[in-house]
């Protein structure tokens, strides 16, 4: 089934990106481009973006990192940011940049 829907895609004119997403690819080049731009973000060389939330990951300043996975652990990271200098109003758990699971 997977086959058949990326090649039937592309027959009429789709284009594959990300792992399941496909947009439409224009004749012309001036012509609108129909790739998500939410997602766009991520896969810019020089992007940084912050998430919140259990195991949301975040890539700032090169490095990606996440927060905490469980609500125990995640409670006990916030309790512990109210009690460091805020100057760093976004304070990341871990780096996770090495991470294998």
């Amino acid at each position: 089934m997977y086959k058949f829907t990326a090649g039937y895609l592309k027959n009429k004119g789709f284009e594959h990106y990300e792992v399941s997403s496909y947009a439409y690819r224009p004749a012309a080049k001036d012509e609108h481009n129909t790739r998500s731009r939410h997602n766009q973000i991520y896969w810019a060389p020089s992007s940084s973006w912050y998430a919140i939330g259990l195991g949301a990951t975040s890539f700032v300043h090169g490095t990606l990192q996440t927060r905490p996975k469980t609500l125990a652990d995640y409670h006990d990271w916030v309790i512990q940011q109210t009690h460091h200098d805020h100057k760093n109003i976004f304070p990341l758990h871990e780096d996770v940049s090495s991470d294998q699971d």
